[in-house]
């Protein structure tokens, strides 16, 4: 180690670094000296343009705070006037709706303090709904205490705006029974009128904005301004936030002298108002400095827009008074001295150091070169964006990542300023933090609690995290700033977040009684819903809460049985059991209830739910299956009557009408030729009346069979059928030249048998009393409409009189002469027999001479 401090020693070239020291020096010297002539006689102006830059950052930033204040009343109210809730009053206007609509509105204002008053007004002016914030949080105001305001000014013009418009009052005080309320209470109100679907107007969405937050942050920034302060003013000049306490709000009591800013300052009003229209300049005047910065509400979202006199915004002002700028400048001289004599003793250690550190330099950048190879490997390879900014705010280092995420190419980003990369709104803003971090630079996040975004080539914003350090180098400072691109996980947030409000939303707006409740002792309800509450007839979810749920059963054992169950198996599924409301009303309920472990260690999620008419419906359907019963068992003797009847009908009956039919025919071929044509035709009236009578005793049977038959349920082609039915029509009359129109593909559930007797009988009636028309034409076919699906047998024939409809379907009616028209009068009995026993009905229309249409419906047996 000596042999090399000795080499070193040795070697360095004293006579060089004393020489180029002392050349730098005196080059330094000239330079101050120039210098510091020229701060001399630039101060003023450097002084007015540093005081006239930190005043326009104060307004600036006031702008920004009035705008970040009022941007959420202005979101919130497109939200409001979008509620599903809202959408289902327009709907039908039930108070049920508008109960549903004011506990939307409350969920909402108990997240905004800054919101007085949401409501929703007729339009007629009338409050329909409203929520009032106070110092414990929102409430809801009942009915009876709603109020009409169709006078007040914000309403008229509220209702009067076209969709999709923002109306924003005036920036004033509170007004209570046309007496300004004490303390003041400054207030903004939004609104935008509802339309019914059709265009009409419904109402209006207000939202009152309480603006004491806003003038405190405005006051306590005032705190920076270098002059009288931070004033704010509204578009006619009165002070919403001034230097005179006794001079704010002078709009709200009479307008006495000086109460406006143009009658104290009108020189700086006149420069104000002469501005080209910009929002925000700075003007001297009379030696004064005044800076203004026009604050704005933030425009809503897309295609909604703001309008009325708060649209135009409020003017923020500030002032520096010459005495103000004078003595700055004083002070600037003082500095400029202090500065030169300091600066010139210490160029000269300066020179002596950079003379000495020039050789080390050269010697170091070689390593400097090898180090910045790798550091740039390191960086290209990282995962996120890195940007890298002098003391200056400029850009001296950027990776990849940069530019792919934020669009720009390296020679666009280097030796630009860091605020390239910021929105517009925050770069003045952002100066203020970079300047705060290069004073007191520490390793840490940026903007903690506060949503970062980067801005991007194209104008776009990319959401953000950033972590800063700071390394200090030959050419000072060096801040580093690591960038994470966080889109997916704020969109994960976002979707968390509106996963868990619906979640809420569905627990509360559930029928069913839904609660958690710890699982170890003392036992306690941690959370229940508004069903559960009204449940228990509790008069509020709080009260439910603070109630111990033993309290809730009837029998202890039965609540000891429940908690064992829990606590072996780990959930109670349906458990029957009786409760006790918080009145002494018992109920039957059904208990479920699971246990789960969460952050907290175990708890129980389960419902409750109101069983009492089930089961009341339970002991009902006993009783009247015992009635069943006993009707079935009578029901059986009469059917085995019936049976016996039948056979007796079928045996007893038959026989005497077959010898009857059988002698008539016989004397027909045997003696006809003997006999006259009068006793001819005696014998075929005998013939013919024995054949009605034994169709008829075949007809009773059928409806007698039909009426004991049990159903056997399958699935049925009734177009098949109906085909089938047709096919034998015409085969049993060949000659006859008839349209038939079967639809296709309808399929119905039932007993296929009893399903073919209805066809025959219809269809076989539309064949029989088309028989006098040429262009006979008999459809089948279905139609679907609000009563399910309607089958129908249609014909062309000659119809019957709609006055005698109600006989149709009876035993042995008939509406047509029976030497024209054969039929016994018992088809369409048995067919509605059918039809009643598939849960269905039949019924007809029919014009004498255009034909008739037979609908029937097959009840729950279509979906069989």
């Amino acid at each position: 180690m000596a042999p090399l401090v000795e080499r070193n020693a040795r070697d360095y070239p004293v006579r060089a670094v004393t020489t180029h020291a002392a050349f730098l020096w005196l080059l330094a010297l000239g330079l101050l000296a120039t210098l510091f002539w020229l701060l001399e006689r630039n101060q003023d102006t450097a002084a007015t343009a540093r005081i006239g830059a930190r005043e326009r950052a104060v307004v600036g930033l006031g702008a920004d705070i009035a705008a970040a204040e009022l941007r959420l009343p202005v979101a919130d109210l497109p939200y409001l006037a979008d509620l599903p809730a809202l959408r289902a009053w327009l709907a039908d206007a039930s108070p049920e709706a508008l109960d549903r609509l004011g506990r939307s509105f409350l969920t909402l204002a108990r997240h905004r303090d800054t919101y007085a008053k949401i409501r929703l007004f007729s339009a007629q002016g009338a409050e329909l709904v409203r929520t009032n914030g106070q110092a414990g949080g929102a409430e809801l105001v009942p009915r009876d205490r709603l109020q009409n305001k169709a006078s007040r000014y914000f309403v008229q013009a509220g209702l009067a705006q076209p969709p999709g418009a923002i109306h924003v009052s005036r920036f004033d005080l509170n007004v209570d029974d046309g007496v300004i309320e004490r303390p003041f209470r400054p207030m903004l109100r939004f609104g935008t009128p509802v339309l019914s679907p059709n265009g009409e107007s419904r109402g209006l969405v207000t939202i009152n904005y309480l603006g004491q937050r806003l003038l405190d942050r405005l006051a306590a920034l005032a705190l920076d301004a270098s002059g009288s302060g931070l004033w704010l003013l509204d578009p006619e000049g009165y002070w919403l936030l001034g230097e005179q306490p006794d001079e704010l709000w002078g709009f709200m009591f009479s307008e006495s002298s000086g109460a406006r800013f143009q009658d104290r300052y009108p020189a700086a009003w006149a420069q104000i108002g002469h501005a080209g229209g910009k929002d925000a300049g700075q003007a001297m005047v009379a030696g004064d400095l005044f800076t203004w910065h026009r604050a704005r509400p933030s425009g809503p979202v897309e295609n909604w827009t703001l309008t009325g006199p708060g649209a135009a915004g409020w003017l923020l002002v500030s002032r520096v008074p010459a005495a103000t700028l004078a003595a700055a400048f004083a002070g600037e001289r003082r500095l400029l001295l202090a500065g030169f004599a300091a600066l010139a003793a210490g160029t000269l250690v300066a020179a002596l150091a950079v003379a000495h550190y020039r050789v080390r330099r050269r010697q170091a950048e070689a390593r400097v070169r090898a180090g910045e190879v790798q550091l740039r490997g390191f960086l290209e390879s990282a995962p996120d964006a890195v940007v890298i900014v002098d003391g200056d705010g400029k850009i001296r280092l950027v990776n990849s990542r940069t530019e792919e995420w934020l669009g720009y190419g390296r020679e666009e980003l280097l030796d630009q300023p860091i605020e390239l990369l910021i929105p517009e709104r925050l770069r003045d803003q952002h100066r203020l933090h970079r300047a705060g971090y290069q004073a007191a630079p520490t390793a840490r996040a940026m903007g903690i609690g506060q949503e970062l975004v980067a801005r991007r080539r194209d104008g776009s914003e990319l959401p953000v995290e950033i972590s800063l350090s700071s390394t200090a180098t030959g050419d000072g400072n060096l801040v580093t700033a690591i960038i994470r691109d966080v889109s997916e996980r704020r969109r994960l947030e976002r979707a968390r977040e509106t996963a868990l409000a619906r979640y809420r939303e569905l627990v509360d707006n559930l029928p069913v009684g839904i609660y958690r409740s710890s699982i170890s002792e003392p036992r306690r309800f941690l959370e229940v819903n508004p069903a559960l509450a009204a449940l228990f007839e509790a008069e509020s979810v709080e009260q439910l809460l603070a109630v111990h749920p033993a309290r809730l059963y009837r029998d202890e054992s039965v609540r000891a049985e429940v908690v064992e169950q829990l606590k072996q198996t780990g959930i109670v599924s349906a458990r029957e059991l009786v409760m006790v409301t918080l009145r002494g009303r018992e109920f039957d309920a059904a208990l479920s209830g699971v246990i789960k472990t969460g952050l907290d260690g175990q708890y129980v999620d389960g419902a409750v739910a109101d069983i009492s008419a089930r089961k009341h419906s339970e002991r009902e359907v006993a009783r009247l299956h015992d009635a069943v019963r006993a009707r079935a068992a009578a029901l059986e003797v009469a059917n085995r009557e019936l049976e016996a009847f039948s056979y007796s009908v079928s045996h007893d009956l038959r026989a005497p009408l077959r010898a009857v039919d059988g002698f008539s025919r016989i004397l027909i071929q045997d003696y006809g030729p003997r006999l006259d044509d009068r006793g001819r035709e005696h014998l075929g009236r005998v013939r013919a009346a024995a054949q009605h009578m034994a169709a008829l005793i075949d007809d009773l049977l059928k409806l007698a069979r039909v009426s004991r038959a049990e159903l056997t349920l399958e699935p049925v082609d009734l177009s098949a059928l109906a085909t089938e039915v047709v096919a034998e029509l015409r085969r049993s009359e060949p000659e006859r030249r008839v349209r038939c129109l079967i639809q296709p593909g309808i399929q119905v559930g039932g007993d296929v048998r009893l399903l073919r007797v209805v066809l025959d009988n219809l269809l076989s009636n539309a064949w029989k009393f088309t028989g006098p028309r040429a262009d006979a034409a008999v459809e089948f076919g279905a139609d679907t409409g609000a009563d399910g699906v309607v089958y129908r047998v249609r014909d062309n024939g000659v119809g019957f009189d709609m006055a005698y409809a109600d006989k149709l379907f009876g035993a042995f009616q008939r509406l047509h002469d029976a030497r024209e028209f054969s039929g016994t009068g018992i088809g369409l009995a048995t067919a509605q027999r059918v039809i009643h026993k598939h849960g269905g009905r039949i019924w007809a229309d029919a014009k004498v001479g255009a034909g008739a249409t037979f609908y029937f419906t097959l009840g729950t047996a279509e979906g069989i």
